[in-house]
This record gives C-alpha cells, structure tokens and sequence, in this order.
C-alpha cells in the first residue's frame, strides 16, 4: 500500500511536506534542474555562434543521462510495485537498435543514433522518480522560476532571431533552439506536460492547450492539439460537436481557403487535396517542379511528406532480406531517398532505420504510457505528441524528447498506482 490516502493519489497529490525528509531533493526537481541547465547551454551556443558550446551541450545531454541513471538506481525501494511493462518495450527497442548499428555501422550518422539511444530511458526516469515522493517540488520557488525560463528563454531567443532579420516568420529552418517550427511548437506543448507532473492537479485549461499549440505559428501542432483534446477528454457530444465543425470548417476551406495567419498553411494542403481527387498528379511519377507550376506555391509540405514516404516505403519493402529485418542504419532514409532528407514521421523512420524490432519496442513504449494514463488531462500533452510522430522529425531533439518520456512515465506511474491503491481501497 502506498503511504498516503488513495483519494489524495487519484486527484494527483502528493504527500504532504511534513510526511518526506525536508533535507533530501526531490528527484523530479533534479531533473528540472538539469533539463533547465541544457535549454541554457543551448540557447547561450545559438546567441553567441559557439561551436564549443554547442559539443558542451552534446557532452551536457550525456551527462544528464548518467546523472539521472545514478539517481533512478539509488532510489530507495517502494513497498507498492506497479507493474508498467515499460522495461521490455525498451529492450525491443534497444536490441534492434543496436543490431541495426552494427549491421550499418559503416554508413551509421553516429551523432544522431547517439541523440535516438539517449531519450528512451527518461520513460523508466519518470516512473522511478514519481514513484520516490519525499517533498513536494512545485511548493520551492525556485520550481517557477525554472520553468519560466524553460518557456521564456526559447521565446526570446525567437524572437531576437525575427527582430535581427536573421530568420522571417513562418520560414523553414531552425527556429530558436530547435531544427523547425514544428520541433519548437512540439516543445511547448511538452512544457505543459511538465507542468502536469510538477502540479498536484493537472492543467485544465482549453485555451492555454490551443495556445501552446499554435505558440511557434505551426498548424499542425494545433491540429494535434485539438485532437489530442477530442480523444483524451471529450465525450459523446463533444467528440460530434468537434468532428461536425471539423467537417464544416473542412467543406469551407475546400471552396474558399483562408489567406491569413496560421490558417494560411491550409491553402496548399487543399489545392493538393484537390490534385490528387482530380487524379491530375501521379504522386509516385511527379516531380516536385511540376508541384510548384501546379499548385503556384513552393510550400509543398503535405505532397512532399506523401511522396517522400511512397519513396521510403518502396525503397525498404524492395531492400534485401537483412534490411528489412535491422533496416538501413540511423541515417539511412536520407541517404537513400531521392530527396536526401529524412522522413518528417518518426514511425516510418525507426521502421526504415532500424527495423521492425525497434519500431515495435518505440510503438510499445507509446502505447503502455497513454494506456496507463487513460482517458484524462494529463494524457493530453502526451497524445498531442504521440500524434505528431507520424509527421515530423522529433525523436533526435534531446530537450523536447526527453520531457516527453520523462513525463510520460511519471504520469503513467502515478495514475496507475492511483487505480492500483483505489482498488486496493475499494476491496479493504
């Protein structure tokens, strides 16, 4: 049993102050700490330019691993075990990382291999660390100013990057820390996340979850927002009431796009939606010249993904026997695609990759973590995420995927053993 009410659990609290050693941090708060200092390290490299830094902050990342690992190993035991499955997820992953490595060791991108080997374990951090309550973080002040600078210092970075000309609004290419838009609107939505594990109640607002969605100018996050919210939140009606405006909304746009803002984006993914269902592009056969004639746009985002994938997928299942078991190594997708770029969906990417085995184990993790979870707001951030998977590059950004399997874990952790410990209640 664990040592506090199961009612308290299930709304997300933890014990009190008095009932935990005053004198011992608590892990969670650690990890903060750490993942504080490595958004400073990388937003130091980027304003002054700095190689060094910039290794710094890849030898930071390592470290951060390690700490965390000495820390999650001398955890004292817990009396309550809550079974997660996360550990055999982890090995499937892991063996067919490793065989894939070897298999194309000499093709291998090392640095990016290196990024995908180092973020999974934070699932088994956040569990670990959840299950060790001692004090509760969010009642040090210092918890707030951490986590204002995790939010403000990506956003002044950004924002000094438009006001020097040195990146336009809405551009393609790295944004602030991060690779793209994407990346960056992803990593704050993994913010609130944080915030849900750091919180005794989870965040329950609409509006901040749109805004976090749309916060870097990205539709897409905003989309996988919304419905992560229908799927993690939303009843019956709310589910209809959404799917019934998305379709209106979808009929609108069809006939008549909108031109301003973020909806702008809308305009291209429609025009190429009507190429296809006019059967006038071979998505196979086309080049991307006669796209930007066609379509009188050079932003052929959702095409590009589509052929990009048809390219990688018709490259892997015709790829000799030992490929498709380990795949093409880390690297591999944009070595041998015909656009040299890799995938924008991290599924198709692990499954080129590194094979059916890591795909499977990487799947597995997901699934256990929103399984435990459940249907709730907590969930939420997390399916957003898991969501955006399937049509970006996110698993090499460190920062922004280690707060997803940190937290992932951790809420899966507590709201597991909060059903376990109300069962336990129940049945007394």
């Amino acid at each position: 049993m664990l040592t506090y009410s199961a009612a308290r659990f299930g709304q997300g609290s933890s014990p009190p102050v008095a009932d935990r050693a005053r004198g011992q941090l608590e892990p969670t708060y650690v990890f903060l700490v750490a993942i504080t200092a490595y958004v400073v390290l990388q937003t130091l490299a980027i304003l002054a330019t700095s190689g060094l830094l910039k290794a710094l902050s890849y030898a930071a990342a390592f470290g951060i691993v390690l700490a965390m690992a000495a820390m999650a190993a001398y955890l004292p035991k817990q009396r309550q075990d809550v079974p997660l499955g996360f550990g055999i997820a982890l090995a499937f992953y892991y063996y067919g990382f490793v065989a894939s490595a070897a298999l194309n060791f000499g093709t291998l991108d090392i640095v990016t291999a290196l990024k995908m080997m180092l973020v999974p374990p934070f699932l088994v951090f956040g569990a670990a660390f959840e299950a060790s309550y001692r004090f509760k973080a969010w009642e040090l002040p210092s918890t707030k100013w951490l986590l204002a600078a995790l939010i403000i210092l990506p956003a002044m970075l950004w924002f000094w990057q438009l006001a020097s000309g040195k990146i336009e609004f809405g551009g393609i290419g790295g944004v602030s820390i991060f690779a793209n838009r994407n990346n960056a609107g992803l990593y704050a939505v993994t913010l609130i996340a944080l915030l849900n594990v750091l919180r005794p109640q989870p965040l329950r607002n609409l509006l901040l979850y749109c805004l976090a969605g749309a916060a870097f100018g990205t539709l897409g996050v905003l989309l996988a927002v919304l419905t992560a919210l229908t799927l993690a939140v939303g009843g019956k009606k709310t589910a209809l009431l959404i799917g019934a405006a998305a379709v209106v909304v979808s009929l609108i746009l069809y006939f008549v796009p909108l031109e301003y803002g973020i909806l702008s984006r809308i305009k291209p993914v429609i025009a190429s939606i009507k190429l296809i269902v006019d059967g006038r592009v071979d998505i196979a056969t086309v080049t991307y010249g006669e796209l930007v004639r066609l379509l009188h746009t050079t932003d052929l985002s959702f095409l590009f993904r589509l052929k990009h994938w048809l390219n990688l997928w018709n490259l892997y299942t015709s790829a000799p026997l030992e490929n498709i078991v380990f795949g093409f190594g880390v690297g591999g997708a944009a070595r041998l695609s015909d656009t040299g770029l890799i995938p924008h969906n991290d599924y198709l990417r692990l499954l080129v990759e590194c094979g059916p085995v890591t795909f499977a184990g990487f799947v597995a993790m997901i699934w256990l973590m929103l399984k435990h979870c459940g249907r709730r707001w907590e969930t939420v951030p997390l399916i957003t995420v898991a969501i955006y998977f399937g049509s970006e590059n996110l698993i090499d950004n460190f920062v922004a995927m280690a707060l997803f399997f940190f937290c992932g874990g951790a809420m899966a952790y507590r709201l597991k053993a909060a059903m376990a410990s109300a069962k336990d209640g129940s049945t007394a």
